[in-house]
């Protein structure tokens, strides 16, 4: 296989990754959490993998007129941040009046960090928790199903785009989501 094959090859599972948060997407706005959290599980892996293999093909200089770091934003972005943004907004999560903010903040949150020219060190990698809005998801899913203290969390971690990230399971979902129907 030749070079330019491999690096193209690069890209496009680069780029898989905005097919996987479409997919993501319409689970959600389909009340499908399971289905949503799978996808975004299998994004996750596809973003694992493609920044170590970019660097192995040498793809910015086999390409270089193809930005897989701008590619590699573009799709962090509409993962990490939009599509949590957007479940905000739809799920049972916040009290009804705090969504759409928790949602704006987690977005221009997000946008900023991504925009951050000192955001990634040498090597190509994030300083920090630039999944805001995985972070408050992740959050208001798996601590505390209370949509007061959810608000309140929601405004903490967005001011602070450091904050370690939690692994979500669909049990801890699961967990909450039948705490909330008691």
């Amino acid at each position: 296989m030749s070079g330019r094959l491999r690096a193209a090859l690069v890209h496009v599972l680069t780029a898989s990754g905005a097919v996987l948060a479409l997919l993501a997407l319409r689970a959600a706005h389909q009340s499908d959490w399971r289905m949503m959290f799978v996808w975004l599980g299998v994004t996750l892996f596809v973003d694992a993998i493609d920044g170590p293999l970019a660097r192995r093909f040498d793809v910015k200089a086999v390409l270089p007129r193809f930005s897989g770091e701008r590619l590699d934003l573009i799709v962090d972005y509409l993962t990490y941040v939009a599509i949590p943004a957007f479940v905000l907004t739809e799920a049972d999560l916040l009290p009804e009046a705090a969504r759409l903010p928790a949602a704006i903040a987690i977005l221009l949150s997000g946008l900023f960090h991504v925009s951050d020219v000192d955001s990634k060190t040498d090597e190509g990698y994030f300083v920090g928790f630039q999944r805001s809005g995985t972070s408050c998801f992740c959050t208001f899913s798996c601590w505390d199903c209370r949509p007061s203290a959810r608000s309140r969390r929601s405004q903490a971690s967005c001011c602070s785009l450091s904050y370690p990230s939690c692994m979500c399971t669909h049990s801890a979902w699961k967990n909450c989501a039948s705490r909330r129907r008691s």
